[in-house]
């Protein structure tokens, strides 16, 4: 082999590794769900438990800074992905799309509301948009339990 040949895979190969190493640096790990526990903190005003599980997956048209937008990308996900909002803006036309490139979801996606609250009205949904879900080189596994909590996991209330 010629020297500028084997320069050019030496070269190509470094490219590759430095490529992949960035790809992994710009990943982020997503919990969605968590377990509050604490004395003094009520779940509600009716509900008087100070230790339950809280929920943080819903995927958003428009995110606010906690809430998921439309992609995941060399990201993990453990726990639940809900689309139930992602279609939640009053007008036609929206992207109503969720995106997963190389990435790993330890749970599912789901577009149901994940809390039973018999008392919630859905008001917001405009049925023109069609819901497209783009999964590439990822992983889908139901590889997570999120009740596996205890009274006792940080044991604040004794």
């Amino acid at each position: 082999m010629h020297s500028w040949k084997k320069k050019l895979v030496v070269s190509q190969l470094a490219l590759a590794c430095t490529l992949a190493i960035t790809s992994q640096a710009n990943a982020t790990t997503y919990n969605t769900f968590g377990y509050h526990d604490d004395a003094t903190t009520q779940y509600s005003g009716i509900n008087t438990d100070t230790d339950y599980v809280t929920y943080g997956g819903y995927v958003y048209y428009n995110p606010a800074t906690t809430d998921f937008d439309q992609s995941f990308n060399n990201d993990t996900v453990n726990g639940v992905i809900s689309t139930y909002y992602l279609n939640n803006d009053y007008t036609t036309d929206s992207t109503n799309t969720l995106n997963i490139t190389n990435s790993t979801i330890h749970g599912m996606i789901t577009s149901q509301h994940m809390w039973d609250d018999t008392a919630y009205v859905d008001h917001d949904w405009d049925d023109g948009d069609t819901f497209t879900l783009n999964i590439a080189n990822s992983t889908i596994d139901d590889d997570y339990e999120y009740f596996y909590f205890t009274d006792d996991y940080n044991n604040a209330d004794g």
